[in-house]
């Protein structure tokens, strides 16, 4: 059967911004973004044993930076999905404490729940057309769009603070 190149075209111009946002979320987690290195470029440069140091007192450890990116990334997930979900804002939820084993077991399941928001994000906005990206996402009077710059924005934001986190410890 042949292709209507007509409804190809349609497609991919209906998906054009929505695959910007794809772009930029695989740069950002292992990709080459132009501001440095990616999440997972930062991840992997740490000894596990250094990522639950904190430098100060009232600071936070790399752990506790990459598990707090995370669970805006998750819940983000979960809204993509239509869970009417949130996050208390400096709730534990939001900033978990250092966990009891501080091993690399410990980091490396972090890791790996990174790895699997990352797919989940990625696939579901796959779904998506970019007429959905000015629609409120699920319940919260806000954008999809919003949501979607808000979280490159705290994903980047977090990346160099993982980085110093690491650097320092």
């Amino acid at each position: 059967m042949p292709y209507n190149t007509n409804c190809i075209l349609k497609l991919i111009i209906m998906k054009k911004e929505i695959n910007n946002y794809i772009s930029e979320f695989e740069a950002i987690y292992n990709g080459e973004p132009w501001y440095g290195k990616s999440l997972m470029a930062v991840i992997y440069s740490a000894d596990a044993k250094d990522v639950f140091k904190k430098q100060k007192n009232d600071g936070h450890s790399a752990y506790e930076i990459t598990h707090h990116l995370y669970a805006w990334r998750n819940l983000l997930a979960k809204r993509l999905k239509g869970v009417n979900a949130s996050i208390e804002v400096n709730s534990k939820e939001d900033w978990v404490p250092l966990p009891k084993e501080q091993t690399a077991v410990t980091w490396k399941e972090l890791i790996k729940k990174l790895e699997q928001n990352q797919h989940e994000l990625v696939e579901s906005l796959t779904k998506l057309n970019d007429a959905d990206l000015d629609k409120d996402l699920a319940n919260t009077s806000n954008s999809l769009r919003t949501f979607l710059n808000g979280q490159i924005q705290h994903d980047i934001y977090h990346i160099g603070q993982v980085a110093l986190a690491i650097k320092n410890s």
